[in-house]
């Protein structure tokens, strides 16, 4: 009798303990992602249904990824470090996320399955390393970025240019890579196609830092903001 008073009493006021809650004990942007959304360790699904799992849950990561690509990379064409906490917690989601879905791959990897579906899991596997690894030159961008605001340097509109130019057609290649990778389609055609945007986007950045080499020999910039360039 006592549990059901004092529930048909809190009941109404659900809301406003939350809210005193949370005054008490503020809750943290990430908190609520470092979990996964799809993948369920606690139940064994059909082979198909694993890899449907894990793909959705890769594909959150690689969400993530982008995100703190696009929002570092803008942070040092517009000299501003304002979503710098966003995306420090996305990468702590990310590495998190990581872990977790490779921890699930190699378990499910035990369960015997057809061979396409251990051919999926077993590229997803691989891929996370590289996907986490993106995540991680993300940051580093925001550690340039920090830096170049901190000593107060800002890069010419041309710099700028080339750098966006460059970042852009880096997550372009991303967007492509990982929907070929979700539908299973990636053929040979493809990957020559993709090697050769590799290559076009390196001659881009080597001209890139050969035209700030000569602004820093004209002394348009200092070393260290050339440095933080490259």
């Amino acid at each position: 009798m006592f549990k059901l008073v004092t529930g048909i009493v809190l009941l109404p006021l659900t809301n406003a303990v939350v809210k005193m809650t949370y005054r008490i004990l503020p809750k943290q942007a990430h908190e609520s992602s470092l979990r996964l959304e799809y993948i369920d360790k606690t139940i064994v699904a059909a082979p198909s249904v694993m890899v449907l799992q894990v793909s959705k849950e890769v594909e959150r990561v690689v969400g993530m990824v982008r995100q703190n690509i696009i929002d570092a990379s803008e942070g040092i064409i517009n000299h501003t470090v304002e979503r710098a906490r966003q995306i420090r917690d996305n990468e702590e989601t990310i590495d998190f996320l990581t872990g977790e879905i490779v921890d699930y791959i190699s378990k499910a990897n035990m369960i015997e399955m057809p061979e396409e579906e251990s051919n999926h899991l077993a590229v997803m596997f691989q891929g996370m390393n590289d996907i986490e690894q993106i995540g991680d030159h993300a940051c580093k961008i925001l550690d340039q970025n920090e830096k170049c605001i901190e000593n107060k340097w800002i890069f010419s509109e041309k710099a700028c240019e080339e750098f966006k130019v460059i970042y852009e057609e880096d997550v372009y290649m991303l967007d492509r890579v990982m929907n070929k990778l979700r539908d299973g389609e990636i053929d040979e055609a493809f990957a020559d196609k993709t090697r050769k945007e590799e290559h076009a986007i390196k001659r881009m950045c080597s001209e890139a830092n050969a035209n700030h080499m000569k602004r820093m020999n004209n002394g348009e910039c200092a070393f260290d903001q050339g440095v933080a360039f490259v």
